[in-house]
């Protein structure tokens, strides 16, 4: 074996390692992850992205991963409108928001700097981009909505059912997305 074989095949094993190969699983890490969110038997419905995410054949290895943006693109309900945190229709009430994944389902949502927290909002009333709109609560075991974030009018109120969140496929829409 020459030296330029040796350093071939150290260099292809290395790779073969890096990536997963020869264990059966192809590991990567992506740039952003999108998840599909619903609530109240999917009469709500939206979409969150995450920062980069480690992946196992595709799917969202268990870990922390901070919101970047969240969006509704499906509401039965008049108060909660259609949009996102990109584009001013919403903000988040908390900084640095983080999902933890266990591999299957969400098991918590805390700030990344790892304190728990409640569970977080998404609000679009008064002052929260300049509408009176909807405030949009997710916690583990809860899930509701009041008219604005100042009224505290309840739309909803489930304070027994975590909302339904799980990582868009290969499509890359979430379930009644257009």
């Amino acid at each position: 074996m020459t030296i330029r074989s040796i350093l071939l095949f150290i260099g292809t094993s290395t790779l073969l390692a890096a990536c997963g190969g020869g264990s059966g699983e192809n590991q990567s890490i992506e740039p952003t992850q999108k998840w599909c969110w619903s609530m109240q038997s999917d009469s709500l419905k939206g979409t969150f992205t995450t920062n980069k995410i480690s992946t196992v054949n595709g799917a969202p290895s268990s870990g922390n991963y901070v919101l970047t943006d969240a969006s509704v693109y499906e509401s039965a309900y008049s108060d909660i409108e259609i949009g996102s945190v990109a584009n001013g229709m919403y903000v988040i009430n908390q900084p640095n928001i983080s999902i933890v994944w266990n591999g299957n389902t969400v098991t918590s949502f805390t700030r990344a700097d790892g304190m728990l927290t409640n569970g977080f909002s998404l609000g679009n009333g008064i002052g929260h981009g300049g509408n009176d709109g909807a405030y949009i609560v997710f916690e583990i075991r809860l899930q509701a909505a009041d008219t604005a974030y100042l009224s505290r009018v309840s739309i909803f109120s489930d304070t027994s059912t975590t909302p339904s969140v799980s990582p868009v496929g290969v499509t890359g829409k979430c379930p009644g997305q257009t």
